[in-house]
């Protein structure tokens, strides 16, 4: 449901390999808050360790700055390597629950319920 939401705003956005132009991974974009959020990012293991996610993410900001947001949110889960340590160095910082608005804190609460290390995740929020 989520990603039909993202798709009909605009909000689906692939990355391509030059040769082929074959998708190789995507973001879901969407808003809660009235601000952007990162549904989902994604890419193939076979393109993963060079740059496309970073690339994604960059997609992500300029989406976002196109729609006149003034944040860009995500959640993850906060104690795995390649999640919470990355998206920080990308300049986005953990929000207490306490400071989210009532759609983060219903995201995370839905996530909470049916994924697994429940306490693990976290949102984030990169000002624009």
């Amino acid at each position: 449901m989520a990603w039909r939401v993202c798709a009909a705003h605009d909000g689906l956005l692939f990355a391509t390999t030059k040769a082929e132009g074959a998708r190789i991974g995507f973001i879901a974009m969407g808003t809660k808050d009235g601000d952007a959020y990162l549904e989902q990012i994604s890419v193939l293991p076979t393109h993963m360790r060079r740059g496309v996610r970073t690339r994604l993410m960059t997609e992500a900001a300029a989406w976002s700055a196109r729609r006149k947001h003034r944040a860009v949110w995500l959640t993850t889960y906060d104690h795995l390597a390649w999640n919470r340590s990355y998206y920080e160095r990308l300049g986005f910082a953990v929000v207490p629950a306490a400071d989210c608005g009532p759609d983060i804190a219903a995201a995370i609460a839905f996530q909470r319920t049916y994924l697994p290390e429940p306490d693990r995740r976290v949102a984030m929020r990169k000002t624009l």
